[in-house]
């Protein structure tokens, strides 16, 4: 049967699509794609971490899902909020690709001076930012890669911060420097493609046939996280599963401080719980 899938127009969100195109067709399937744009795109003068949506790039796509204009929804897996529409569901993932940060700069952070200007949208990067540097100031930017990247070639800001999973996957040439998964824990399933359909569809259950399977389980396990503790996109957190263990950063929603926590991925319930009560200052319930 032929598949359609849907996906953001922009430059990184379609070299995603097109990956799970091919992952697909070498599975013999007949793969179209259908390119949208989405009101986050178009509203490029607030803040992400300020719109009211936590999934600004993700619900309309899954709304033309239940719609039945494209089958399949293809997201960065970190995009998605704790709970979508009723009726769909994470279908599958492609194998991870590298989870953490890189700073597109000709300065390492640490030696940044007073007055230099680092452009990002997340409040997780901003904290671990100002943590890492405290000389430094955080301007919001927004625009897709290449509209982040012009502006930093522009000298509107001494570096920019960007996933390495989209410097890798656009194949970027640029002087850049990846940030230490120590200071700068990433987001809950960054590096994640992941794939959105109505559950139990035909077009759902082909794409399970691309399904990472170590890669879902540490998307679900932070997932878990995430939607037991009602976290937005928008929120100064960092989560990693990985080889069984899972790491955590919170950033106090109250103050400058900050916790790492480091747990087994065997009892999730009781990760969620100690979680609870070593932030439980922190401003999050």
């Amino acid at each position: 049967m032929p598949v359609t899938i849907g996906t953001r127009n922009s430059k990184l969100a379609l070299i995603q699509a097109n990956s799970v195109k091919d992952a697909l067709e070498s599975k013999g399937y007949e793969v179209n794609i259908k390119s949208f744009t989405s009101a986050g795109d178009s509203n490029k003068n607030v803040p992400l971490y300020r719109m009211s949506s936590t999934g600004v790039f993700v619900d309309e796509l899954n709304e033309r899902v239940l719609k039945g204009e494209i089958d399949l929804a293809v997201h960065s897996a970190k995009d998605i909020p704790s709970n979508i529409q009723k009726g769909l569901e994470i279908t599958a993932v492609t194998r991870r690709e590298d989870f953490r940060d890189a700073l597109i700069s000709r300065t390492p952070l640490e030696e940044m001076k007073t007055g230099s200007v680092i452009g990002t949208s997340s409040m997780r990067r901003i904290r671990q930012a100002m943590t890492a540097n405290p000389e430094i100031t955080v301007s919001d930017i927004r625009g897709n890669i290449d509209t982040r990247i012009s502006k930093y070639m522009e000298k509107k800001y001494t570096g920019i911060i960007i996933a390495m999973a989209a410097y890798k996957r656009m194949e970027l040439d640029i002087e850049h420097f990846i940030l230490p998964e120590e200071q700068f824990l990433p987001a809950p399933n960054q590096g994640i493609i992941a794939i959105v359909g109505k559950s139990n569809s035909p077009a759902s259950i082909i794409s399970g046939e691309i399904n990472d399977r170590e890669t879902y389980g540490d998307m679900k396990n932070e997932r878990f996280i995430t939607t037991s503790l009602n976290l937005g996109c928008s929120m100064p957190v960092g989560i990693l599963s990985k080889a069984g263990k899972i790491k955590t950063r919170f950033y106090s929603l109250n103050s400058d401080e900050h916790r790492d926590m480091m747990f087994s991925a065997q009892n999730l319930d009781s990760v969620v719980e100690h979680i609870k009560e070593g932030i439980s200052g922190y401003g999050y319930f």
